[in-house]
């Protein structure tokens, strides 16, 4: 019964079957421009490192990075503002000031899960807490460690960065055009635009993570969540 639950959340109740599916267009061109950008972020690492002998790729990458994430953020925009359309149009809920997924929207997903629950028999709490037990315990034994934990990346990235910036600073061609300001300016800009960029892409993957990376692990997660809410529903009654 849990894979049957499983399959009507996928099919009926996430995001992708409720909404983007009515928005193609915009979804396919957001996913579209999301892997772009990851796309540039590499080749903007990779030519970073091959500099001395490619210059012109490297040139190439800081200019395509920047208009990824332009397009990137269009991209959202225009899911967001045909997500919003859809729902107040056609489901007829009301939206969030920003973004698309509110409150009206995450009570629907609620009803939907607690009729399938009314409608095959599950609708108690000790069965709705099995169920949650089940899940918890297959996201527990699906997961997989990251290969590189954040705190490991920073610690073999700042070292690196801690060597590069001096030999860039000391850089023949810096020296000659008194640029070390303008690197300094450049690289304090470029770190606010990346953590511009981490917040946005961090509120987005939040809101279509479903879609963008579909996976199992995912969707049991957020089904876990719905169940809760109806647990709690029928615990204040």
């Amino acid at each position: 019964m849990k894979g049957k639950l499983l399959d009507y959340y996928k099919d009926n109740v996430r995001a992708y079957a409720l909404v983007f599916v009515y928005v193609k267009k915009e979804y396919k061109m957001f996913n579209l421009f999301f892997w772009f950008m990851v796309f540039c972020l590499f080749l903007v690492a990779g030519a970073s490192f091959s500099y001395h002998w490619n210059k012109v790729l490297f040139n190439y990458s800081l200019l395509l990075f920047p208009l990824s994430i332009f397009l990137f953020v269009w991209g959202k925009r225009k899911l967001d503002l045909a997500a919003r359309t859809f729902l107040e149009n056609e489901l007829e809920l009301m939206v969030p000031l920003k973004g698309w997924r509110g409150e009206q929207f995450n009570l629907l997903q609620i009803e939907l899960i607690q009729t399938f629950l009314l409608d095959n028999g599950l609708h108690y709490k000790w069965k709705i807490e099995k169920l949650i037990d089940s899940y918890e315990l297959e996201v527990k034994n699906r997961k997989l460690a990251p290969l590189i934990a954040p705190s490991i990346l920073l610690t073999l990235t700042v070292p690196n960065i801690n060597q590069y910036l001096p030999y860039l600073y000391k850089s023949p061609d810096v020296i000659k055009y008194n640029a070390q300001g303008y690197i300094f300016i450049g690289i304090f800009l470029l770190s606010l635009v990346v953590l511009m960029l981490v917040t946005v892409m961090s509120r987005a993957y939040q809101e279509v993570k479903e879609e963008v990376l579909i996976q199992d692990l995912i969707l049991r997660k957020n089904l876990i969540s719905i169940l809760q809410d109806v647990l709690l529903k029928l615990e204040e009654k």
